[in-house]
């Protein structure tokens, strides 16, 4: 049973209200454990509110980004999670084909559509490709690693929770497709 938004408002509102009772004094340990439990109360309440906009049928991340306060990672990761969506990942060799089709001013709706690339990685693959627009001469280091697609896979894995053997067999794809060449 899932509780109602105002509920949850309603729980943080008791939280939040007991820094206004000077009577009472709470030991440190459990005024961290009540400040744990507000911070996954507030969350909760915005992934509430992100799903009940979701469920009226607005799916665009940056508007809910920006209703709710959470990170455009945060909701489209939520939305692979709430629609079941299977994770998977593009490996490198693919990602790469993307970026070039990105870098040649090419529909990304409509690469996204054909290859059924998740909100999240496509928003990825997107910033990417505005790295690799940067001249190779004028790449700083950060500028270096954030235009890499290995990198960049391994970090969207971790933040989907993926481990570390299938992040390896997500990498290996590519490799083994080059040595066969």
């Amino acid at each position: 049973m899932c509780l109602a938004i105002e509920e949850y408002t309603q729980g943080l509102s008791m939280l939040r209200s007991r820094h206004g009772r000077n009577e009472v004094t709470i030991s440190k340990e459990k005024e961290q454990t009540l400040q744990k439990f507000e911070n996954y109360l507030r969350k909760t309440c915005k992934l509430q509110q992100a799903m009940e906009i979701i469920n009226r049928g607005n799916t665009n991340a940056q508007a809910i980004s920006e209703t709710t306060g959470l990170s455009k990672d945060e909701i489209n990761i939520f939305k692979l999670k709430l629609f079941k969506k299977p994770i998977k990942l593009l490996n490198i060799e693919q990602r790469e084909k993307v970026i070039e089709l990105l870098l040649q001013d090419k529909n990304p709706k409509m690469i996204q559509e054909k290859l059924q690339i998740s909100d999240f990685e496509m928003e990825d693959i997107e910033e990417q490709a505005i790295y690799r627009r940067i001249n190779s001469t004028k790449r700083d280091g950060e500028t270096q690693v954030k235009q890499d697609s290995r990198i960049r896979i391994v970090v969207l894995a971790t933040k989907l929770g993926i481990k570390a053997p299938h992040i390896a067999k997500i990498l290996k794809q590519t490799n083994r497709r080059r040595s066969q060449k």
